[in-house]
């Protein structure tokens, strides 16, 4: 039985959320315009003999093959990362097990004792996506997709490689912090921001993995960003299945309250299927309950419905009734997730069913 789960959505931690904030808003697909950060403060820390910057080796040649990097991601001598001693270098694997496959499910991120609540979302043209946190935003940048503040200082990008070795994007360094990570490639100054390079294989293709952090935002902006990377996930593109209800109706027997149960259920998903909130907000104990479940009607993407099964009318020996439904989601991108949730629903005062959750 599939039930996605909702994740209850406590307050981020207040460092993050300081640098979040910017970036509330809709997804913007429009190219992305370079810039520096409003900013100018670079990082601090021991001394360093003359021509090198602190925290930061020479980085080895460029090895492997690439692709062309964005246009903000220049090169030039990367700021201190850590004062403290590094892991063996490329011992340890921020994707442990490789990219997986999307499931549909729902995570939030643990930063400290805090949690800062996501959703997903797919690279533009490209099977690859990770959870973004939703104060962030989607937009373009040249060659591939970033999610980050609205601002666009600070963001995670990911990036085809091509076939030439050749276009290898520029690195001059790297973090010492971040030299333990098998898929790290190496640091670069992008203004003043630090540009943090990886390279991750989804399927058979690999992609450049860049995160650029303002020097006064990277030690709260890079523990949530290489958790967003952590989080990568590869799609399958099946779609777009047919939105509708397709499924055959439970057998609930000839008692009215029961089949006016079943008659409820049958009603809230053909309202979701149709993105009518109206006859959606019909079937709900109360407006408050619909105007929480709006999320329902008011995504981008379809349903097709597929199956329904009775778990009780009532349950066991509660007072509520309930259904499992499971269906196909397609996201605005073409990809299909098979998905699953729970109808709940409570009597009103003339005995009537009334849709109290969906879970």
């Amino acid at each position: 039985m599939k039930i996605s789960r909702k994740l209850s959505r406590p307050v981020c931690c207040v460092t993050i959320l300081a640098v979040l904030l910017a970036g509330c808003g809709e997804e913007n697909l429009a190219q992305h315009d370079s810039g520096r950060s409003d900013n100018d403060a670079a990082h601090t820390g021991s001394a360093a003999p003359s021509g090198e910057t602190p925290g930061i080796s020479a980085a080895p040649a460029a090895s492997k093959t690439a692709s062309p990097a964005p246009a903000a991601f220049a090169s030039s001598p990367a700021p201190a990362a850590s004062a403290a001693s590094p892991a063996p270098a490329h011992s340890e694997a921020l994707l442990e097990g490789g990219v997986s496959q999307y499931s549909g499910g729902e995570t939030q991120f643990k930063m400290g004792d805090e949690y800062v609540p996501t959703s997903f979302s797919g690279a533009v043209d490209e099977p690859v996506g990770l959870y973004m946190p939703d104060t962030m935003s989607r937009f373009t940048v040249t060659g591939g997709t970033a999610w980050g503040t609205a601002d666009k200082q600070n963001y995670i990008a990911m990036v085809k490689q091509a076939a030439d070795p050749a276009k290898a994007p520029p690195v001059s360094g790297q973090s010492a912090d971040l030299l333990k990570y098998k898929e790290y490639e190496g640091s670069s100054k992008d203004g003043t921001a630090t540009l943090d390079q990886f390279t991750i294989e989804v399927q058979g293709q690999a992609y450049d993995v860049f995160i650029r952090t303002g020097d006064e935002q990277r030690s709260a902006m890079l523990p949530l960003f290489l958790e967003m990377l952590r989080s990568s996930q590869f799609l399958v593109k099946l779609g777009p299945l047919e939105a509708g209800v397709f499924l055959e109706e439970p057998d609930v027997g000839n008692d009215p309250g029961k089949l006016q149960a079943l008659q409820e259920a049958m009603d809230v998903i053909q309202a979701i299927a149709d993105k009518d909130y109206g006859k959606f907000a019909a079937t709900m104990k109360s407006a408050a309950t619909a105007d929480n479940l709006r999320h329902f009607v008011d995504n981008q993407g379809s349903y097709h419905f597929y199956k329904m099964t009775v778990l009780g009318i009532p349950f066991k020996e509660e007072r509520w009734a309930s259904f499992q439904v499971d269906y196909y989601w397609t996201s605005p991108d073409g990809y299909v997730i098979d998905r699953g949730f729970t109808i709940a629903m409570l009597p009103d005062k003339q005995g009537t069913w009334k849709i109290a959750d969906i879970d």
